[in-house]
């Protein structure tokens, strides 16, 4: 003869129930296969990119509106080297070692829609870790942002 603890059965109902209302939880994921075909893995389960939705600056040329102020100061007179005047006959780059001049304010600024934005080329690559939130009935899956390792940059 089984005996039920009313407590027990109560504290299974909260759990079931909590469940259902918390926000799913962010979990890593891995790019198995870039953009344009996206596909990732999370734990045993492959996603494509029918059920991803990704934040637009993991796409490549993804474009921003940018500017910078500043002041650049040049201590150097030299430039590539020696060369004889009228030495050279066709356009190349010279390296340049240094260079001086007077102290410049400066100002750059892109908006986007013009031709003067700022593109950024790269996107996610196979092996990429990703933050990846699933949306409460688990059919979509956002990729938040591209994950690395503090050292990864040592």
């Amino acid at each position: 003869m089984k005996t039920n603890n009313p407590y027990t059965e109560m504290l299974g109902l909260i759990q079931e129930h909590g469940a259902k209302y918390n926000p799913p939880s962010i979990r890593l994921a891995e790019v198995l296969a870039p953009p344009p075909e996206l596909i990732i893995k999370l734990g045993d389960i492959q996603v494509d990119k029918n059920n991803i939705l990704i934040a637009d600056y993991l796409l490549a040329d993804y474009k921003r509106a940018y500017f910078a102020n500043g002041r650049l100061v040049f201590k150097d007179d030299k430039l590539g080297g020696e060369t004889e005047q009228n030495a050279c006959q066709h356009p190349h780059p010279h390296k340049m070692k240094s260079i001086e001049a007077d102290t410049y304010d400066y100002h750059i600024e892109g908006k986007v829609g013009e031709a003067s934005g700022l593109w950024f080329k790269d996107t996610l690559v196979k092996g990429d870790m990703l933050a990846v939130m699933p949306t409460y009935d688990m059919q979509l899956y956002i990729i938040l942002a591209r994950l690395v390792r503090p050292d990864a940059f040592a």
